[in-house]
């Protein structure tokens, strides 16, 4: 296994099943995997990361979501869906960026 830098960050809710089955792994364990970031919020367009911000790196997390490099989960999966279509592709991610340097006012 890699160095605990080298290891991917998951996004999961705090009420997830991922969460309630990694709460029973040993301390030892758990302690052994710090990036795992916990988010109880809605749904929020954009937030990709799950941080309750959207700026520049959620845009950089939806292009290695819609690129296949990295997995989501549900939750960021409607955040991901910027232009509304129910698709998830790289119109998502120009949509965001056309956001982020302020060509459109919403997602």
């Amino acid at each position: 296994m890699g160095h605990v830098d080298e290891l991917p960050i998951i996004y999961a809710s705090s009420t997830s099943e991922f969460a309630k089955e990694f709460a029973k792994l040993p301390d030892n364990i758990r302690v052994s995997a710090p990036n795992i970031v916990y988010s109880d919020e809605t749904a929020y367009v954009g937030d990709v990361n799950l941080d309750g911000e959207v700026n520049l790196k959620d845009a950089v997390l939806l292009n290695k979501c819609v690129n296949g490099s990295v997995t989501y989960n549900e939750l960021q999966k409607v955040n991901m869906d910027c232009n509304g279509d129910g698709v998830i592709s790289a119109d998502d991610s120009l949509t965001l960026l056309k956001f982020l340097i302020q060509l459109i006012n919403q997602l």
